[in-house]
Protein backbone atom coordinates (compact mmCIF):
# COMPACT_ATOMS: atom_id res chain seq x y z
CA UNK A 1 0.00 0.00 0.00
CA UNK A 2 3.07 2.61 0.31
CA UNK A 3 4.10 1.70 -2.74
CA UNK A 4 0.30 2.76 -4.43
CA UNK A 5 0.44 5.90 -2.42
CA UNK A 6 4.07 6.58 -3.64
CA UNK A 7 3.11 6.19 -7.52
CA UNK A 8 -0.20 7.71 -6.74
CA UNK A 9 1.76 10.94 -5.31
CA UNK A 10 3.95 11.06 -8.00
CA UNK A 11 1.26 10.50 -10.78
CA UNK A 12 -1.75 12.87 -9.42
CA UNK A 13 -2.49 15.76 -7.41
CA UNK A 14 -4.52 15.54 -4.06
CA UNK A 15 -7.66 17.48 -5.51
CA UNK A 16 -7.94 15.02 -8.04
CA UNK A 17 -11.31 13.53 -8.52
CA UNK A 18 -11.95 10.04 -9.20
CA UNK A 19 -14.91 8.05 -9.86
CA UNK A 20 -15.22 4.47 -8.41
CA UNK A 21 -15.24 2.05 -11.30
CA UNK A 22 -16.86 -1.18 -10.37
CA UNK A 23 -14.30 -3.11 -11.75
CA UNK A 24 -11.56 -1.72 -9.55
CA UNK A 25 -13.91 -3.59 -6.59
CA UNK A 26 -14.30 -6.79 -8.03
CA UNK A 27 -12.08 -9.50 -6.73
CA UNK A 28 -11.96 -7.91 -3.55
CA UNK A 29 -12.08 -11.29 -0.85
CA UNK A 30 -14.80 -10.37 1.84
CA UNK A 31 -12.50 -10.34 5.32
CA UNK A 32 -10.21 -8.39 3.62
CA UNK A 33 -10.39 -4.31 5.23
CA UNK A 34 -12.25 -2.09 2.92
CA UNK A 35 -14.09 1.32 3.24
CA UNK A 36 -17.24 -0.03 1.01
CA UNK A 37 -16.38 2.63 -1.65
CA UNK A 38 -19.49 2.37 -4.19
CA UNK A 39 -19.26 2.03 -8.10
CA UNK A 40 -19.80 5.18 -9.45
CA UNK A 41 -18.75 7.15 -6.23
CA UNK A 42 -16.89 10.31 -6.39
CA UNK A 43 -13.97 11.09 -4.31
CA UNK A 44 -10.96 13.05 -4.42
CA UNK A 45 -7.06 11.66 -4.69
CA UNK A 46 -6.24 12.77 -1.43
CA UNK A 47 -9.85 11.30 0.37
CA UNK A 48 -8.47 7.72 -1.03
CA UNK A 49 -5.01 8.25 0.08
CA UNK A 50 -6.28 9.03 3.44
CA UNK A 51 -8.35 5.34 3.86
CA UNK A 52 -6.00 3.43 1.89
CA UNK A 53 -2.97 4.36 4.34
CA UNK A 54 -5.11 4.79 7.96
CA UNK A 55 -7.72 2.05 7.65
CA UNK A 56 -5.68 0.40 4.70
CA UNK A 57 -8.64 -0.33 2.82
CA UNK A 58 -7.79 -2.48 -0.28
CA UNK A 59 -10.93 -1.18 -2.62
CA UNK A 60 -8.81 1.94 -2.17
CA UNK A 61 -5.83 0.71 -3.40
CA UNK A 62 -7.48 -1.02 -5.68
CA UNK A 63 -9.46 2.55 -7.27
CA UNK A 64 -6.00 4.43 -7.04
CA UNK A 65 -4.23 1.46 -9.06
CA UNK A 66 -7.23 1.67 -11.70
CA UNK A 67 -6.93 5.50 -11.52
CA UNK A 68 -2.98 5.95 -12.12
CA UNK A 69 -2.22 3.02 -14.34
CA UNK A 70 -5.85 1.99 -16.12
CA UNK A 71 -6.04 -1.89 -15.12
CA UNK A 72 -4.46 -3.33 -11.90
CA UNK A 73 -2.48 -5.06 -13.99
CA UNK A 74 -1.03 -2.06 -16.16
CA UNK A 75 -0.42 -0.36 -12.47
CA UNK A 76 1.27 -3.52 -11.23
CA UNK A 77 3.97 -3.16 -14.09
CA UNK A 78 4.38 0.52 -12.61
CA UNK A 79 4.97 -1.14 -8.91
CA UNK A 80 7.22 -3.82 -9.87
CA UNK A 81 9.23 -0.91 -11.50
CA UNK A 82 9.26 1.78 -8.83
CA UNK A 83 10.00 -1.31 -6.52
CA UNK A 84 13.32 -1.90 -8.89
CA UNK A 85 14.07 1.44 -8.57
CA UNK A 86 14.05 1.77 -5.13
CA UNK A 87 15.93 -1.30 -4.43
CA UNK A 88 18.55 -0.40 -6.79
CA UNK A 89 18.79 2.85 -5.35
CA UNK A 90 19.27 1.24 -1.59
CA UNK A 91 21.88 -1.34 -2.74
CA UNK A 92 24.04 0.91 -3.76
CA UNK A 93 23.34 2.93 -0.09
CA UNK A 94 23.25 -0.39 2.34
CA UNK A 95 24.91 -3.46 0.12
CA UNK A 96 23.27 -6.43 -0.93
CA UNK A 97 20.98 -7.17 1.67
CA UNK A 98 17.52 -8.30 0.86
CA UNK A 99 15.19 -5.39 1.31
CA UNK A 100 11.47 -6.89 0.48
CA UNK A 101 10.20 -10.06 0.75
CA UNK A 102 8.16 -10.55 -2.66
CA UNK A 103 4.58 -12.19 -2.13
CA UNK A 104 2.75 -12.81 -5.50
CA UNK A 105 -1.28 -12.19 -5.10
CA UNK A 106 -3.10 -11.30 -7.84
CA UNK A 107 -0.17 -10.36 -10.52
CA UNK A 108 1.23 -7.72 -7.91
CA UNK A 109 4.31 -8.43 -6.00
CA UNK A 110 3.63 -7.09 -2.37
CA UNK A 111 6.57 -5.59 -0.43
CA UNK A 112 6.48 -6.67 2.85
CA UNK A 113 9.92 -5.32 4.70
CA UNK A 114 12.24 -7.35 5.99
CA UNK A 115 15.19 -4.51 6.76
CA UNK A 116 15.22 -1.95 9.62
CA UNK A 117 16.81 0.19 6.43
CA UNK A 118 13.76 0.40 4.89
CA UNK A 119 11.41 1.71 7.66
CA UNK A 120 14.08 5.22 7.32
CA UNK A 121 13.50 5.20 3.57
CA UNK A 122 9.85 5.19 4.29
CA UNK A 123 9.89 7.65 7.03
CA UNK A 124 11.80 9.94 4.69
CA UNK A 125 9.02 9.76 2.48
CA UNK A 126 6.28 11.18 5.16
CA UNK A 127 9.50 13.73 5.01
CA UNK A 128 9.45 14.21 1.04
CA UNK A 129 5.69 14.75 0.76
CA UNK A 130 4.51 16.01 4.26
CA UNK A 131 1.24 18.23 2.55
CA UNK A 132 0.42 14.95 0.71
CA UNK A 133 0.28 12.37 3.51
CA UNK A 134 -0.19 14.19 7.05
Amino acid sequence: KVMTAILTLENCKLEDEVIIDKQALMGIPRSYTTAALQPNEKLTVDQLLHVLLIPSANDAANVLAFHVGGSIEAFAEKMNEKAKEIALWYKDIFGENNYFLEIQDHGIREQKIVNPQIIKFLLNIVIDFPSEIL
